[in-house]
């Protein structure tokens, strides 16, 4: 496969979504819990538990809808997004006056 043939439109949707999927849960999380009250390993939790979210939505599909099938370039995108998200939104919601 060359570098023209690779679907990267596909690879980019799936690195959104997980962002905008991070970035919705650590903007929650971080209003649900303010500083003095979130457990230390907080942003780790996030960061699994997306990619276990990914890991299962590719597993899924290779195993219950045909048509469909798991592949583990969607997996790293995936996690792609859920890691930048999680970073940008810690960023951007935790260093706010």
């Amino acid at each position: 496969m060359n570098f023209w043939d690779f679907d990267w439109w596909d690879k980019i949707a799936h690195v959104g979504i997980f962002f905008i999927w991070s970035v919705l849960v650590v903007f929650g999380a971080v209003r649900k819990f303010p500083s003095r009250s979130r457990p230390k390993r907080f942003f780790a939790f996030i960061l699994l538990s997306g990619m276990a979210y990914a890991a299962l939505t590719e597993i899924l599909q290779e195993l219950f809808f045909t048509g469909r099938y798991g592949d583990p370039v969607d997996f790293l995108s995936d996690s792609v997004g859920v890691v930048f998200g999680t970073f940008l939104a810690k960023s951007w919601f935790t260093n706010r006056p």
